[in-house]
């Protein structure tokens, strides 16, 4: 796709990872072009049933009792696309060197994301949203970076 000249035209090659729960894609940029170069889709196992109560209890009495977070469970999900999409986008980084990597996902899935980015590309990191722009049209993620960029 090309880039509409008002927005940032990205003068030196860039990757753009975008991520949410179960997708993933991964676009590169370079002289006023966009393009679509990797998509992976992860679906997460769901468990069946409810999970255990977790209790705490002595002397016949239960002092306290809860359910585990879900947060967890979320992240642990997460890990296997990112693993992927982290293969995928070295295997592009052989191909066509890039010097900047641009991240997008949900806030929530932000900080597990970055850290599980590999060393390489985490030296490259120029910029991180908070964002669940992964359905939505690359030039979505160009204007973004062209508004946090001040063009």
């Amino acid at each position: 796709m090309k880039i509409r000249a008002k927005l940032f035209q990205f003068s030196r090659p860039a990757l753009l990872i975008v991520l949410d729960g179960e997708t993933g894609k991964l676009y590169s940029a370079f002289d006023g072009i966009v393009d679509l170069r990797e998509t992976r889709k992860h679906v997460p196992h769901k468990p069946e049933g409810r999970k255990p109560l977790l209790r705490s209890s002595g002397h016949g009495r239960v002092f306290r009792a809860g359910a585990p977070t879900r947060e967890s469970s979320r992240v642990q999900s997460f890990a296997p696309l990112v693993k992927e999409l982290n293969e995928a986008a070295l295997a592009l980084r052989k191909k066509e060197p890039f010097e900047y990597v641009y991240l997008f996902a949900p806030q929530h899935l932000l900080a597990e994301a970055t850290r599980r980015l590999p060393v390489d590309l985490r030296k490259r990191l120029k910029r991180s949203f908070g964002a669940d722009l992964v359905h939505d049209h690359p030039r979505t993620l160009v204007e973004k970076i062209s508004s946090e960029l001040a063009l």
